[in-house]
């Protein structure tokens, strides 16, 4: 690629350099959730190469220097309608293709079944008063088959799974494939732009909850979350200068609230100690992670030590300096990762076996069983079947669990 095609030239992966480092975790306005831009992409495409290969073309149209998060959105999704309609042409006369004034009919991108029915109706009202046929009109079954439309299925983890039909499995059993009995149903997100279009409504109902995509975990509004604890190891060190601690402190809360837009919630405590909370256990590592690596860029290199876990939390509203703001009012998960926090090694997390579990494959790649050597502090014992028991005091139940640690560099 041309180097004035690149956004950072210097940057250490291919995305980073084309992109923008600052944008290689990518917002969305809607869910304000954050994930990793080439799994934006790939939530957008059909999972063929030459999707990629248009979604990037059109990301290299925009200047490298004015590639920001806002500008890389719209040109993803113009690129997901482009491919969308390019593949309803190709498969017209191959299996049913619903008429285009479908889209301008659904409400959200994610529907219950009585909510297919009714749409169905009104699809095939429409169809006939435009003289169409309608005989065997089953939009909904047409674009499940086509892949466009996914529901959630439990897997043998027992977790709940978004699943779209892919090509391989199109080309497998082409339109025998029926529509699933199912409680929801899930709008590829490579329509959501072709919808938006057809009805203002949509953006409006937009699901909030869940990052619509082929693989991704499926909540229920659980009050089970991830969250993380982590406090900085020689932070008297810094404050031992007065210029250096009041330097420090401005650069930390800088750099925290860049980090803070990954997680559903963030909170910077006694200046040294952090809070992250979300739904999504890499979420809340990759904010950990940027953390990590602002402090070692200090000019008195820091590090951060991370206690995990998943567990209940429950949040009320109050108002600060004229805003309603979120913060936990029960977190028990919280202070589940604040007990673990003392026991890693600076630049580390050390996490519980439920938030191993909850991570992305890749990421799970990155952690190892936690010794005895490796854990730090008193009050932990580890047993021979590697469950450690961690105790505070007397008085409170000890978590036990088996932990798992990962370097955060």
């Amino acid at each position: 690629m041309p180097r004035d095609d690149l956004a950072q030239l210097r940057e250490a992966t291919p995305i980073a350099r084309f992109i923008g480092a600052s944008n290689a975790m990518i917002v969305n306005p809607i869910t304000k959730k954050s994930e990793f831009f080439y799994d934006f992409v790939l939530r957008h495409s059909l999972y063929r190469p030459r999707d990629l290969m248009l979604i990037g073309g059109k990301i290299a149209q925009i200047p490298a220097g004015l590639r920001t998060q806002e500008r890389l959105r719209a040109a993803v999704d113009q690129a997901a309608g482009e491919i969308v309609w390019h593949y309803l042409a190709e498969m017209r006369g191959l299996a049913e293709v619903p008429d285009r004034s479908l889209f301008g009919l659904i409400p959200s991108n994610v529907l219950e079944r009585s909510a297919l029915k009714r749409i169905a109706e009104t699809y095939i009202a429409r169809l006939k008063e435009k003289g169409l046929d309608a005989s065997n009109a089953h939009p909904f079954c047409a674009l499940y088959r086509l892949g466009l439309l996914g529901v959630v299925r439990r897997n043998r983890e027992q977790k709940d799974i978004q699943v779209f039909r892919r090509p391989h499995d199109i080309e497998h059993d082409g339109s025998k494939a029926t529509l699933p009995a199912e409680r929801h149903y899930l709008i590829h997100p490579a329509l959501d732009d072709i919808i938006a279009q057809a009805s203002s409504d949509y953006i409006r109902a937009f699901h909030t909850r869940n990052v619509i995509g082929h693989g991704n975990r499926w909540r229920e509004g659980k009050i089970f979350k991830c969250a993380a604890k982590g406090d900085l190891s020689r932070y008297s060190r810094v404050l031992g200068d007065p210029v250096v601690g009041e330097h420090f402190t401005r650069y930390l809360g800088s750099e925290f609230e860049k980090c803070k837009k990954e997680v559903e919630y963030a909170a910077l405590e006694s200046g040294d100690s952090v809070v992250l909370v979300d739904d999504s256990a890499d979420r809340v590592l990759s904010a950990a992670r940027s953390l990590q690596r602002a402090v070692r860029r200090f000019q008195m290199p820091q590090d951060f030590r991370f206690g995990a876990a998943v567990g209940a939390i429950a949040f009320s509203t109050t108002h600060t300096d004229g805003q309603i703001v979120r913060v936990p009012s029960a977190g028990i998960v919280i202070r589940a990762a604040a007990r673990i926090e003392p026991h890693a090694a600076p630049g580390t997390m050390l996490c519980t076996e439920e938030f191993l579990s909850e991570l992305d494959e890749r990421s799970r790649l990155l952690f190892t069983p936690a010794t005895q050597v490796s854990l730090q502090g008193e009050g932990l014992l580890l047993g021979d079947d590697g469950v450690a028991v961690i105790r505070k005091n007397d008085h409170e139940e000890p978590v036990e669990t088996k932990l798992f640690q990962a370097p955060l560099g």
